[in-house]
């Protein structure tokens, strides 16, 4: 009768960091040169401050993918401490990068002078979300959904034996 190894030692954990460690070391430095960047372009003296539409229609999903690199960086330095695949760090930030997303779906129509090629709900007196970032938001809040399982499931074996 084989005995299957129930047990999550540390070892195994490394020993999974170590199999990803391209793509998280690749990850990581990009994330992180992305937000250092994009925190620092926000105090640029030359950037031109505004209220009009044009303005908006092109800062807010540049705040919005800077807000998710930031909380990615932050999922990541966490995992690379933890050596865990999964956490609540990670969970949590693709659940407010994907209502960041819904939000910019949502709320990028209703700017004066905003056009997409994908309208969802669109018509001839305006559209209710934009397509693209709509699916995006959609599919990282799946991802999210996928994660916090993984989370789960890892947390509990864990705490078993």
């Amino acid at each position: 009768m084989m005995h299957k190894n129930t047990e999550n030692h540390p070892a195994e954990k490394k020993e999974f960091m170590k199999r990803i460690a391209l793509p998280f070391g690749a990850a990581l430095f990009l994330t992180g040169f992305y937000s250092i960047a994009g925190v620092i372009s926000l105090f640029r003296p030359d950037i031109p401050y505004g209220a009009g539409s044009a303005f908006w229609i092109k800062a807010a999903p540049r705040l919005v993918f800077l807000a998710s690199m930031l909380c990615a960086f932050a999922a990541l330095i966490k995992a690379a401490l933890d050596s865990r695949p999964f956490s609540r760090t990670l969970t949590v930030c693709m659940k407010i990068i994907s209502v960041l997303y819904l939000a910019l779906s949502f709320g990028l129509p209703r700017i004066p002078g905003y056009s997409t090629d994908f309208q969802v709900f669109g018509g001839t007196k305006g559209t209710l979300f934009d397509g693209i970032y709509l699916m995006v938001g959609v599919l990282l809040w799946l991802l999210a959904a996928v994660l916090q399982v993984g989370f789960e499931q890892q947390d509990d074996l864990d705490h078993t034996l």
